[in-house]
């Protein structure tokens, strides 16, 4: 069975360890926040050291070490004393993007409060709201919401933090995104809507996105619709999909019907349901391919003697011949013994 292909996110904060630094990179006042100091980091503020200095390859000051690590006195205090609360990293990472790729909402509270940039961007055009999609704290998500987060913006993949969210199938966010108004038919670089990143195997995320508009007929990348897709993942979406009126017999860039797309990728009880739904077990792609071409072709195809008699005895024309005029045999000499035995018991 193969996946729903995984949503393409940036790179640039996923909280690497820069308390990992050596030792003789870090200040005094660095080395205080990565061991918690607090009363050693008071003494060090009072005496006038630099707050301000950074560290490590990524240019962090001591407020991102404390943001990262969750330290609430230490952000607290070092925010008093006036450190910069959208301080950039070299790669644009701002204290707020770490803390929203962290736990406490109060680290987080106390920048917005602060004043922090709510739509810092990271060289990856990241915002914090694109960053706590991916992690997945919702008290995090909610705040940023709440607070006026642009909920539209894309980052370098093209992707709002709906699209991330709804990829991660973190539906406390999903839902506090979609009930702020964010687009739900959102698409990214690639042409894919955020429909099409949502489905695993559970389908939760999916009934979530429907019940708010997702249009199950809009195709993305490759031309593929959700049922694509979804007939490539698992049957429980194929059922989810159809239950939502998506067209059995959409084809994708190549002239593939979804049917085509769970005889390669998917699972038995997919191909059931697409045929149950009146699926065309004879159409053709853009170079003749029926289904069964594509299972005889293919050695690699779980269960394909299996798969083969499912669509032969729904009425596959096991003497149709591809635009190169090679048959379902002609495929299967060559790659698939297994289907051979079910094309020659017919």
């Amino acid at each position: 069975m193969a996946d729903i292909e995984p949503l393409r996110t940036c790179s640039c904060d996923r909280n690497e360890d820069d308390h990992q630094a050596p030792e003789s990179q870090l200040t005094s006042v660095h080395q205080a926040v990565v061991e918690g100091n607090i009363e050693l980091l008071e003494v060090l503020i009072r005496d006038g050291a630099d707050i301000s200095t950074t560290i490590s390859s990524r240019d962090f000051t001591a407020l991102h070490l404390a943001v990262q690590g969750g330290n609430e006195a230490a952000t607290r205090l070092l925010i008093h004393a006036g450190a910069n609360v959208s301080a950039p990293s070299y790669d644009g990472v701002t204290p707020l993007h770490n803390a929203a790729a962290g736990d406490p909402v109060a680290v987080a509270e106390l920048l917005v409060k602060s004043g922090a940039e709510i739509n810092a961007r990271n060289i990856d055009h990241e915002t914090p709201l694109h960053v706590v999609a991916l992690f997945g704290n919702y008290q995090i998500a909610k705040l940023l919401i709440d607070v006026g987060s642009d909920i539209s913006a894309t980052e370098c993949y093209g992707n709002t933090a709906l699209h991330i969210a709804a990829g991660r199938e973190h539906l406390e966010i999903v839902h506090s995104l979609l009930e702020a108004g964010a687009d739900v038919n959102a698409i990214n670089n690639n042409g894919d809507p955020v429909l099409h990143h949502a489905g695993r195997d559970d389908p939760t995320c999916v009934d979530l996105l429907l019940s708010h508009g997702a249009d199950v007929y809009m195709k993305g990348e490759g031309g593929d619709t959700f049922l694509h897709r979804a007939a490539e993942s698992s049957a429980e979406l194929v059922r989810v999909a159809l239950g939502a009126d998506a067209n059995v017999e959409a084809t994708n860039d190549e002239g593939k019907t979804p049917l085509h797309s769970a005889a390669a990728y998917g699972e038995k009880q997919s191909i059931r349901l697409l045929l149950d739904a009146g699926a065309n077990v004879n159409a053709t792609t853009k170079i003749g391919e029926t289904a069964l071409h594509l299972i005889a072709g293919d050695s690699s195809i779980d269960e394909s003697d299996e798969k083969a008699r499912l669509l032969i005895d729904a009425g596959a024309d096991i003497n149709a011949r591809t635009v190169s005029g090679q048959s379902a045999l002609d495929l299967a000499k060559d790659s698939n013994a297994t289907v051979i035995q079910v094309l020659c018991e017919r």
